[in-house]
Order: structure tokens, then C-alpha cells, then sequence
């Protein structure tokens, strides 16, 4: 069993699928290795062709394989408990035997950057950290794929396939204003005067969670009472459903 799901270029390990770690029964950890001049195997779909790396591998007299099997992975309670700690603790352990770092990125944020190259953004764009958001979130992969349409219809105006305070004002049909300003650093996480997807998810459900304080009531309403009279006027209300 490949537990990432996917190919890397073995500059790391990405997180493992679950599944595998399910039953809670020990595993055997087993470790490859291309120590090779010219790599050909670990190919990731970007830079060389199918056919450079095809002339490339009869290039080679022959291809080195290494394998090495690690001791048993035997889970403590809280691991057989919880499959993606399970999980989590082998791949640290394999991670360490290779000498590499571990990122939480996984298949699912392979195929969000493909989509993302599809729609004219940055590749990697589409790196969101799929698992641990979706844990933290309740985000499922439709859903954050619809999401990834929606924010290429506005980042693509933008050539870094970000979303500037100009864009988020014009897709919401209203003028950048102070409450605008609060309601993008919402999305803003870190402060560059920029959204990225990740960003753009995050926000998006933390505001569409029900959550009818006063705080947000306020918030909303200033954001369309364009004239600060303390009225939402026909208008106001025609633009606010405009922009919905």
C-alpha cells in the first residue's frame, strides 16, 4: 500500500491516507530509493515530457533501486483510537530513516493545483492543505472545488492569481470603503494586502457559519449602507442583492 495516494518528486512526504492505518494493527514500514545520476522514475507531470524521460531511461544501462525495511510500526492505544495519528507517526518514522521533512499537503491538493493550472492560475494556488482544513473546517472536496471557480473568476484579473482589495470591491459591486477594508483583512490572514485560495476558503466559511452576533449584523450593515445615514435604502438593498 502507496499511503500518499499519489507520486512526489521525493523532496518530502506528504500526509498519509488513513485507510491503511484503519484496523489499528501493526505495519511494516518500507523505504525506496532511486540513488540514480538522472531521475526518470519520480516524475511528477511537470517539466520534462513522457517522451524526453522515456529517451532519457534507455539512456541509462540500467535503473538503481534500493529498498529498506524498517522495523514494525506497532500504534499505541491513542493510535489504534485514531487511524490519522496512526498515520502521522509512520510517516514521521519513515521521514526520519530518509532524511526528509513532511508536509501536510495531499492528493486532494495535487488535483486542486491541476484544476488551478486549468483555470489559468498559479499551480500552486491550488495548495491549500486540503486535509487539515477539511478536519478543521468540515469541507468536503466538491465543495472546495466549486469554491476554486468561484475565486478564478475574480483572481484571473490579477496576474499573481491573487485577489487584490480593488478586486474584491468590484466583484462585490461596492466602493472600497473602511468596512470594506475590515471585511477583506477578514480574508487576509497574513497581512499582505492580498487573498490567496487558502485564505479565500477559510473565509468564506468561517463568514457563512451561522453566527448572528451583533458584531457581524453590524458589520453587514455598514458594509451596504453606502450614505451612513443608518438606513439601507431601496437602492442599497438592490445592490446588496446584486452582489450576493
Amino acid at each position: 500500500i502507496f499511503p500518499e495516494g499519489t507520486c512526489t518528486n521525493r523532496s518530502c512526504l506528504i500526509t498519509f491516507k488513513s485507510g491503511a492505518f484503519i484496523p489499528g494493527v501493526p505495519v511494516q514500514p518500507v523505504l525506496l530509493r532511486y540513488p540514480n545520476r538522472l531521475d526518470t522514475v519520480t516524475w511528477t507531470w511537470q517539466g520534462l515530457t513522457v517522451k524526453q524521460l522515456f529517451f532519457l531511461t534507455l539512456c541509462q544501462p540500467y535503473t538503481n533501486l534500493e529498498i529498506e525495511f524498517l522495523p514494525p510500526y506497532i500504534p499505541n492505544e491513542e493510535e489504534k483510537k485514531k487511524p490519522f495519528l496512526y498515520a502521522s507517526g509512520v510517516r514521521k518514522k519513515m521521514a526520519t530513516a530518509l532524511g526528509l521533512p513532511v508536509t501536510d499537503h495531499t492528493f486532494e491538493d495535487c488535483r486542486l493545483m491541476i484544476s488551478a493550472g486549468e483555470l489559468t492560475l498559479p499551480m500552486e494556488a491550488g495548495l491549500v492543505e486540503f486535509t487539515k482544513i477539511s478536519r478543521k473546517l468540515n469541507l468536503k472536496w466538491d465543495n472546495i472545488r466549486k469554491e476554486l471557480d468561484g475565486f478564478a473568476a475574480v483572481a484571473c484579473a490579477n496576474k499573481g492569481g491573487r485577489i487584490g482589495i480593488e478586486e474584491f470591491a468590484k466583484n462585490l459591486k461596492l466602493p472600497v470603503s473602511d468596512v470594506l477594508k475590515e471585511l477583506f483583512a477578514l480574508f487576509d490572514r497574513n497581512g499582505d494586502g492580498t487573498i490567496d485560495f487558502r485564505e479565500y476558503v477559510i473565509g468564506l466559511t468561517v463568514l457563512c457559519k451561522p453566527a448572528n452576533t451583533e458584531e457581524t449584523i453590524q458589520m453587514a450593515f455598514k458594509l451596504f449602507d453606502s450614505d451612513e445615514d443608518g438606513y439601507i435604502t431601496r437602492e442599497e438593498f438592490g445592490g446588496l442583492l446584486r452582489s450576493s
